[in-house]
């Protein structure tokens, strides 16, 4: 057990909203948005530093995730726009 870490929590999210248009509603327009790590939490893993007792025990050395997943900062919260056109 002492090699599992902290949690691993990542929260996100899609919203559609679909706009039919023209005759007999034949078009859509959908648009969304996408939010990534709404909790904007760091995710630390089992990445830490420190023996018991030390100044620096259990101190986060790097993090889970982030870009390409060898990133020493954490992913934060993050939304996309986007629009899909559909006939």
């Amino acid at each position: 057990n002492t090699a599992r870490g902290s949690a691993l929590f990542i929260v996100n999210s899609r919203v559609t909203r679909t706009f039919p248009f023209g005759k007999d509603h034949r078009f859509n327009l959908g648009t969304f948005a996408e939010f990534y790590n709404i909790t904007n939490r760091p995710n630390f893993g089992n990445v830490y530093e420190g023996q018991v007792g030390a100044s620096n025990f259990e101190k986060p050395l790097g993090y889970l995730g982030g870009s390409g997943s060898v990133s020493t900062i954490p992913p934060s919260f993050q939304v996309q726009f986007g629009a899909r056109f559909s006939f």
